[in-house]
C-alpha cells in the first residue's frame, strides 16, 4: 500500500510539473506573438510616416518651383547652325552646336526642346544667343508655382521672340 501511495504522489507531482511547464511555454509563445505583432505595427507606422514625409518634401519642393521646358522654334538660320546658348539668370545652362537631326527638326518648322529645368517660382531672365555671341537683352519670364512652363523661343532673322505657355 505504501508503494501505491508513493506512486500516486509521484504521478500527481509529475502531472503538476508538466502542466506548469505547458503554462510557461504558452506564456512565452504568447509573449513572442505579442512582440511580433507590435513589431509589425511599428513597421507599418514607420512606413506611413515615411510616405507622409516624402509627400511633404515633394509638396515643398514642387510647390515652390515649376518645371520649365525651353524650346527653339523657327526655320534654321545661320546662327542656329553655329549652335545656341541659353543663359538663365546670368548663368549659362545650355551651350552647344545643334546636330543635323536637330537642324532637320527646325528646318521642318517644328519646335526643338533644348532643355528641361526646375526653377523657383517667380521672374527669371533668359537670353538665347548664337554660341560665342552675348548680344541682346535678356527677357524676363515668369515661372508659375507647381506648374509645367513652356518657353518657346521663336527666331526670325536675328531676333528672338518668346512665347510662354
Amino acid at each position: 500500500m505504501r508503494r501505491l501511495v508513493i506512486l500516486l504522489v509521484l504521478v500527481a507531482v509529475g502531472a503538476t510539473g508538466a502542466f506548469g511547464a505547458a503554462k510557461d511555454a504558452d506564456r512565452a509563445e504568447s509573449a513572442v506573438r505579442d512582440y511580433e505583432e507590435r513589431i509589425e505595427e511599428v513597421a507599418k507606422e514607420i512606413q506611413a510616416i515615411r510616405r507622409d514625409l516624402e509627400a511633404l518634401t515633394r509638396e515643398m519642393v514642387e510647390g515652390e518651383t515649376g518645371r520649365v521646358f525651353i524650346f527653339l522654334s523657327g526655320k534654321a538660320s545661320k546662327w542656329s547652325k553655329k549652335g545656341v546658348s541659353v543663359e538663365l539668370d546670368g548663368a549659362d545652362v545650355f551651350s552647344r552646336p545643334l546636330t543635323d537631326s536637330e537642324l532637320d527638326v527646325l528646318g521642318r518648322d517644328l519646335p526643338l526642346e533644348l532643355l528641361e529645368i526646375r526653377l523657383g517660382a517667380g521672374p527669371h531672365t533668359v537670353l538665347l544667343t548664337p554660341i560665342g555671341k552675348k548680344s541682346g537683352e535678356p527677357e524676363e519670364l515668369i515661372v508659375k508655382r507647381g506648374e509645367v512652363n513652356s518657353w518657346i523661343a521663336k527666331t526670325e532673322g536675328k531676333t528672338v521672340q518668346w512665347d510662354v505657355k
